[in-house]
């Protein structure tokens, strides 16, 4: 396997349409002690990526991280 230094989030165990912050923070829940960085970084980063491929957030983000967390 070639690392591109990057984490792709697959998580299989409930597919289905939920929130994009409900599988984020299921990811910081179980991984919690693992995670290389603070949470807060990986929150920025999720954040950054929905952005990148076009997703606004602006109007939703902080309600539905709320929501979910």
């Amino acid at each position: 396997m070639i690392s591109l230094g990057r984490t792709i989030l697959l998580d299989w165990a409930f597919p289905g349409a939920a929130p994009a912050c409900w599988d984020l923070c299921w990811y910081l829940a179980l991984n919690r002690a693992r995670l290389p960085e603070p949470k807060e970084t990986v929150i920025s980063r999720f954040r950054a990526a929905l952005e990148h491929y076009g997703i606004d957030t602006g109007s939703w983000w902080q309600q539905q991280l709320d929501l979910c967390a």
